[in-house]
């Protein structure tokens, strides 16, 4: 029993004359204003698509949207056309009715698969390529199971031995771990030290993450550091000049013949001479009063000044006081009658003078 007002009563009389639709004057489900009408269509058989690159099977039974129009007629019996589009290249495929044959032909866009006969079992007739690809498919298929059961077994032994292997190292853990220790004690201290030093360069270089794994030393840095010499900058070259004596000592064997030295021999007197230049250079620059650094030390001395008004003759022999003095701590030599010259007081007076009256 169907229900009430569904739209699809059709009277006794009229029963396989007209439809419900057109007795009830409505559209079937999916028609259109163009008279086509969308339908679910389900493939009848295995369908070879002409459009796609490569030859692609539509198996039996996958179910497509199809727009269904008439054709023709077989006698009385209409005939109708099932379009449908191919997801995978987008082809169109038609199949039609054969209300003669009662079955389902393709009539474009593809070719039915072949069955063979109805006698032989109806197992599908394959041409000579598709024959040997069939074939090829499952010799490889073969190849690779073998392959796999091969490696399966070689993995399997290996997995054996390296299981019975851990078992009997381990078959006493008490010696394994005093191994073990006795093994981490020997470079606990040069680990540790190493450590200290790259924490030290890590914060040289401005703070580098812990991450960033410093490598150790090896002979090649070593040979590659050896070959790096580092020039002196103008800073460098201003306190060299600063720490020079005002009056350097030539060498007057210069009329000798030079003697030719061995590249060690060489390189043993200019460290020497570069040192002692370094010490003389550090003993006056501590000595000397005048030098900058040293004079940011030392307390400020009160100036002396002398007399601008009018000469006097304390002026020369404070300059032969200080001439002498200076000679001496630029180790010059020094006449004896400089050395037993009395040193005469230099009186300490203003600018300006002023009489006792004022």
């Amino acid at each position: 029993m169907q229900g009430f007002n569904m739209g699809r009563y059709v009277p006794p009389d009229q029963e396989g004359l007209v439809s419900a639709n057109s007795l009830h004057k409505k559209r079937p489900p999916g028609m259109r204003a163009s008279g086509e009408q969308v339908v679910r269509f389900e493939m009848p058989f295995a369908v070879w698509c002409e459009h796609c690159p490569k030859p692609t099977l539509i198996p039996q039974g996958v179910r497509f949207n199809a727009v269904k129009t008439k054709v023709g007629n077989y006698y009385s019996t209409p005939i109708w056309a099932f379009r449908i589009k191919h997801v995978e290249c987008g082809g169109t495929l038609v199949i039609r009715t054969d209300p003669k044959n009662t079955a389902y032909v393709v009539a474009d866009g593809g070719r039915k698969r072949d069955m063979g006969p109805e006698d032989e079992g109806g197992r599908p007739s394959l041409k000579d390529q598709d024959r040997e690809d069939a074939r090829q498919s499952a010799f490889s298929k073969l190849e690779k199971t073998i392959e796999d059961r091969e490696a399966l077994a070689a993995a399997s032994e290996r997995i054996d031995w390296l299981q019975e292997d851990r078992e009997q190292e381990w078959k006493d853990p008490y010696a394994m771990n005093q191994t073990l220790r006795k093994q981490f004690r020997v470079g606990r201290h040069a680990r540790e030290n190493e450590a200290m030093e790259n924490g030290e360069l890590r914060d040289r270089l401005g703070g580098i993450s812990e991450g960033l794994n410093i490598l150790p030393e090896t002979e090649e840095d070593r040979r590659r550091t050896a070959l790096v010499e580092f020039g002196k900058g103008k800073a460098d070259e201003q306190g060299t000049a600063i720490e020079r004596p005002l009056f350097e000592k030539r060498d007057k064997s210069g009329k000798e013949a030079p003697v030719k030295l061995t590249k060690a021999e060489a390189l043993a007197k200019r460290t020497r001479e570069d040192l002692a230049a370094k010490v003389a250079g550090s003993v006056r620059k501590e000595k000397d009063p005048f030098l900058t650094g040293n004079s940011l030390k030392a307390p400020p001395k009160p100036p002396i000044l002398l007399a601008l008004k009018r000469k006097r003759d304390t002026g020369s022999n404070d300059a032969d006081v200080l001439f002498k003095e200076r000679k001496i701590e630029e180790n010059l030599p020094v006449t004896t009658e400089e050395l037993n010259q009395p040193a005469e007081s230099t009186k300490k007076i203003g600018l300006v003078d002023y009489s006792d009256s004022e």
